[in-house]
C-alpha cells in the first residue's frame, strides 16, 4: 500500500505497541491517532506546511464514516488530479465498522491491479474478506464505466465468501459526496454499485421506490365470506370502517429518517406525505439502518395526529406508535423512521 510523498496526508493501521512506518521522516509531519478496537490503532499524518492539526480526521477517515452497514467494503473517490492517467485520480478506501483501515490512489489504467492490490491488502494484513464495492458521486464516469466492465471479470472472480454479509440486495447507483475536504457527515451518502447477493423475490410487506412516489406489491385483502347455513340468501353486513380523525396535515412538520440500506428511501418518501398534505421538515439517515418496523413519533398530545399518520403510511408501511414522543423543543412535531416494513 505504497503513497508517494506528493500526496496530501498518510493513513497506517497497525497493532497496539507497534509503530507506523512513514514515507518521509516523522519529524516534518504532523501525526493524529485513535484505538479502533481488536488490538489496532489508526494514524494519520499530514505534512507540517499543509496546515493540519493532529485532531483533523483524514478524509479516508470521514469518508469511510458514512458507511453504515459496518460490512467491510472499498470505497472509491475522486482524487485530487484531473488527470485519467495520474496516480492521483482516484482514491481506493479499504473501510470496515466505519472506518478506514487503509488508502491507495490509483489512475484509470490501473485500477483493476490496485483493487486486487487492496483486497489482498485486506486479507493478508487484516484478515478481512471484503463484501463489496462502494462508490461516490465524484466518481467520473469513465471510471464508473470501467467499474462495470471489470464486475464481470477478473476482480468478480477473486472475491472472497462473504458469510456476514447482509442479506438484503445492492443495486447500481451512486449519491453525492463532496470534495476530499469539508465533506458533510448530513448530506454524503453512498450506495453499493457492485453487487455480491442479488435478492429478487417479493415477499408480502416489501416495497419498491420507483420515480419520486412509492409503488407497493402488496396485493389488496380479499376478505373470505362464509358460506349462509341456509339456501335463502343471507345478507352480509359491511363492516363500519374505523373513522380517520379530522386534522389539517399541513399544521405539521415530518422529518423522515431511514432506518434501512434503501438509499434515497427517506426523501422519496417524504415527498410523498408532502403530496398528501402533510407539512415537511427534512428527510435523512437514520442512526440503525437495520430497523425492523417503521416506528412512528409525535409530541405529547399528538397521538390521534400520530394514528392520521400511520395511516397515511398503509399499506406500503407497518408503521408502529413509538412510545417515546418527541421533545417540545423539536423542530419536527412527527417523526417516520423507515423499517424494512
Amino acid at each position: 500500500m505504497d503513497e508517494s510523498a506528493r500526496e496530501e496526508y498518510f493513513l497506517r493501521v497497525v497493532k497496539v505497541g507497534e509503530a507506523p512506518d512513514w514515507p518521509v521522516p516523522e519529524e516534518n509531519l504532523v501525526v493524529g491517532k485513535q484505538e479502533l478496537g481488536d488490538d489496532l490503532v489508526q494514524y494519520w499524518a499530514y505534512p507540517k506546511d499543509s496546515g493540519r492539526e493532529a485532531s483533523d480526521l483524514p478524509p479516508a477517515e470521514v469518508v469511510a464514516a458514512e458507511q453504515k452497514s459496518g460490512n467491510p467494503a472499498i470505497m472509491i473517490d475522486r482524487g485530487r488530479s484531473e488527470d485519467p492517467k495520474s496516480e492521483g485520480y482516484l482514491e481506493l478506501y479499504l473501510v470496515r465498522d466505519g472506518h478506514a483501515y487503509a488508502r491507495n490512489s490509483s489512475n484509470l489504467d490501473n485500477l483493476e491491479d490496485n483493487i486486487s492490490a487492496i483486497l489482498d491488502f485486506a486479507k493478508n494484513e487484516f484478515n478481512i474478506k471484503v463484501g463489496h464495492f462502494m462508490t461516490t458521486t465524484r466518481v467520473p464516469k469513465e471510471a464508473e464505466e470501467k467499474l462495470d466492465n471489470l464486475e464481470n471479470g477478473d476482480i468478480a472472480n477473486r472475491k472472497v465468501d462473504v458469510e456476514d454479509e447482509q442479506k438484503s440486495p445492492f443495486r447500481p447507483a451512486s449519491v453525492g459526496v463532496g470534495a476530499v475536504k469539508g465533506y458533510s457527515k448530513s448530506s454524503s451518502n453512498f450506495l453499493v454499485f457492485l453487487p455480491i447477493l442479488v435478492v429478487l423475490g417479493i415477499a408480502a410487506g416489501l416495497i419498491f421506490f420507483k420515480g419520486d412516489a412509492i409503488s407497493s406489491k402488496i396485493l389488496p385483502k380479499i376478505p373470505f365470506l362464509a358460506p349462509a347455513p341456509t339456501l335463502t340468501p343471507t345478507p352480509i353486513p359491511s363492516p363500519t370502517p374505523t373513522p380517520t380523525p379530522s386534522i389539517d396535515r399541513s399544521e405539521f412538520k415530518i422529518r423522515v429518517l431511514n432506518g434501512t440500506t434503501t438509499t434515497g428511501a427517506a426523501g422519496k418518501l417524504l415527498e410523498v406525505l408532502k403530496e398528501k398534505g402533510w407539512g415537511t421538515l427534512s428527510a435523512g439517515n437514520a442512526k440503525n439502518q437495520a430497523i425492523e418496523q417503521t416506528i412512528v413519533a409525535g409530541k405529547e398530545g399528538m397521538e390521534e395526529v400520530v394514528k392520521v399518520l400511520i395511516a397515511d403510511l398503509a399499506p406500503d408501511l407497518e408503521a408502529t406508535q413509538s412510545s417515546t414522543p418527541l421533545k417540545s423543543t423539536d423542530k419536527a412535531d412527527l417523526e417516520v423512521v423507515i423499517g424494512k416494513k
